[in-house]
């Protein structure tokens, strides 16, 4: 048996049993866990993943972030200068210091 499943249907159980005993007792944080633990349960149980992540998901999900670094390197010119940025609590008084080797159009 998958993991899966033995991990949803133990907290199906449980929340049954958190409701259960939450109902006796009149403890509604208790009936609450319970609840939630069912919901839990069942979702683990419904949403099934694959044992692998197919290449074409991970290349069209990566591919427009390393685009999007990529690209902001090359416009802020970050080749061998660092860009610092102070920690303050206010933004009024900090200073910002970057590299201004051209100016972008």
């Amino acid at each position: 048996m998958k993991p899966k499943y033995i991990a949803g249907i133990t907290m199906i159980a449980l929340g049954c049993v958190l409701t259960y005993s939450g109902a006796v007792e009149g403890n509604q944080m208790t009936i609450n866990a319970g609840i939630g633990g069912v919901f839990v349960g069942i979702v683990l149980l419904s949403f099934s993943t694959s044992d692998y992540v197919k290449m074409d998901a991970l290349k069209s999900f990566a591919e427009p972030y390393a685009e999007l670094c990529r690209r902001l390197v090359e416009n802020l010119n970050l080749k061998s200068n660092a860009v610092y940025i102070p920690h303050t609590k206010t933004y009024e008084e900090a200073e910002f210091s970057y590299p201004f080797t051209k100016i972008l159009t």
